[in-house]
């Protein structure tokens, strides 16, 4: 037997809105259970949207103070920043080694003691 929806979506949105996206602090807030605003959120677009809006609002809040930490001449927000964004310029702690286009690298073992010879 399917259990009677408890909430209305938009008590679930206004949760989400006001605990930026956190939907653990959200269930707390509606006395429920997590999952159970997972699983609104699988049944309704609308809360997703809510989840992923709110959350999307908290990384450009983070990366806005990012940048004004990088104007200030902040060492580790520069750094953090290169290291992240700067990958295609070499700023870069440890190498991926990729195959062509960022595909994966095929490696193939000879088993033979005969050297594989380029075609």
């Amino acid at each position: 037997m399917a259990r009677t929806k408890q909430f209305k979506p938009q008590q679930i949105i206004d949760a989400l809105v006001k605990n930026h996206g956190m939907v653990y602090l959200s269930a707390k807030e509606l006395g429920c259970e997590p999952k159970t605003i997972y699983n609104y959120a699988k049944d309704s677009p609308e809360i997703q949207e809510a989840i992923n809006n709110a959350r999307g609002e908290v990384t450009d809040n983070a990366e806005s103070k990012l940048f004004d930490a990088i104007n200030k001449g902040e060492a580790w927000a520069i750094c953090f920043y290169l290291k992240t964004q700067g990958k295609s310029r070499g700023y870069v702690e440890r190498q991926e080694v990729s195959g062509p286009d960022g595909n994966e690298l095929v490696i193939r073992v000879n088993r033979d003691r005969n050297p594989i010879k380029p075609a």
